[in-house]
């Protein structure tokens, strides 16, 4: 991601908050082509030290590629919009101001008790602010 030095932030507690107010991402893997799916992820641990985890449909095309060690993307995007040069006293050019974080990652595939727990989690995080939540 191209980052200007004066908007890059490298540090930790930014990111996984960031990750953690904005879990819906864009997970990209090299598979015979570039692939993306768009997956709520979660994190697990502290700022410094943190995993993530997510989970996506066995028919998903991607699924055929997941494998410990494959590497991937994971984009999260937050607030963002467009700026017109035409506010400026002096018109440059116009641009996107956005925030977002890219993390690599290496995959580790889940257990079959891993996996039940994370959707478990999954499910009860995004289903908690539902009238009638599917727990």
């Amino acid at each position: 991601m191209y980052q200007p030095k004066k908007y890059k932030k490298d540090n930790p507690e930014f990111i996984f908050k960031f990750i953690q107010h904005h879990p819906f991402a864009t997970f990209i893997i090299n598979g015979d082509r570039f692939l993306a799916t768009h997956i709520p992820v979660l994190t697990h641990g502290t700022a410094q030290d943190f995993i993530l985890f997510a989970h996506i449909a066995n028919h998903n095309e991607q699924f055929n590629y997941l494998k410990d060690d494959t590497e991937a993307l994971l984009i999260f995007q937050g607030a963002h919009g467009y700026v017109s040069s035409s506010w400026y006293k002096e018109k440059d050019i116009s641009t996107w101001d956005y925030s977002a974080v890219h993390v690599n990652v290496k995959l580790k595939i889940q257990s079959r008790e891993e996996l039940e727990e994370s959707l478990q989690e999954l499910v009860a995080t995004f289903e908690k602010q539902q009238e009638n939540p599917l727990y």
